[in-house]
């Protein structure tokens, strides 16, 4: 039998017979987080041994190998597709016959196989690459930050508020935060790394964030991640702080000396954290004479 696959940069859906919404809706069957994406973007049919894709009169449309597209359109083996900031991939893939499976939405949850590495959709039992099969108490889902030593769910959350930031899409980040600020959490709670340049970057659009709209609360949650990590940000992200207006870092002088303390109550900074930590300090004593 014939299977349709998408291949997303990091990831890959299968298709079922009948339709497949792909959106940044949570309810769409493929869910996009993306702000270039609409909430209900595009319909895909699989029907009669073909599969088309359709607009949904989406804000930024349809490419197809890099052509805008109107009306439905069948794809071909290797037809690239583009989706707001994603290009997918459509592919036909020769298998054996499986048992039929329920159509649950699809966010991004994805099972990793222990012995090659290939991630893979949650509801097969065998990885499709290698064919290892996945003990069910040993599977792990790269959206949920569960079980992984490398910090999928933040690099990616990372990427689209760096798209957002360049469009200055404020509401958009707002949510994408709250998104990045469940999954770091859930990895610091189960001791689990963060990864350092992905929360650096959040850290920044959420610094910017707190610039644009005039607050500090996402701010004051990037200083509280760094203190449970007992780790100073990069100089990158100091500077940001010290750009905030005198108000705003008045607001952040508490958990910024909550920040310090943790940092030194670890024994200190190492060797190249030295000059982040003493701007922070100063940084911190400027606020407090604002305060």
């Amino acid at each position: 039998m014939t299977r349709y696959r998408l291949r997303f940069l990091l990831q890959e859906f299968d298709l079922l017979p009948g339709d497949t919404l792909v959106g940044r809706s949570s309810a769409c069957h493929i869910s996009i987080e993306d702000p270039l994406v609409s909430r209900r973007h595009a319909r895909l049919r699989v029907a009669g041994g073909t599969v088309t894709i359709e607009d949904l009169g989406s804000r930024n449309g349809l490419h197809i190998n890099g052509r805008p597209i109107g009306g439905a359109y069948t794809l071909a083996d290797g037809d690239r597709i583009r989706i707001g900031s994603h290009e997918i991939v459509f592919s036909c893939v020769e298998v054996q016959p499986q048992k039929a499976r329920s159509r649950t939405p699809a966010t991004g949850f994805k099972w990793r196989c222990a012995q090659c590495g290939q991630l893979y959709p949650t509801d097969l039992d065998v990885c499709p690459e290698c064919g290892e099969l996945t003990p069910r108490d040993e599977r792990t889902l790269t959206g949920t930050g569960g079980g992984t030593d490398h910090d999928w769910p933040t690099e990616l959350l990372a990427e689209v508020l760096d798209r957002a930031l360049g469009l200055e899409l404020w509401q958009d980040m707002e949510r994408i935060l709250q998104r990045a600020r469940s999954s770091v959490d859930e990895r610091l709670a189960v001791k689990e790394p963060v990864n350092g340049p992905g929360l650096a970057r959040v850290a920044r659009a959420a610094i910017r964030l707190a610039t644009a709209r005039s607050g500090h609360r996402w701010v004051e949650w990037i200083l509280s991640v760094y203190s449970r990590l007992c780790q100073v940000p990069p100089p990158e992200v100091v500077d940001a702080l010290a750009a905030l207006p005198p108000s705003q870092l008045a607001e952040l002088s508490r958990p910024m000396a909550e920040l310090v303390e943790a940092v030194y109550s670890k024994g200190g900074p190492v060797q190249d954290d030295r000059d982040a930590t003493e701007a922070m300090s100063r940084l911190r004593g400027l606020a407090a004479t604002r305060n």
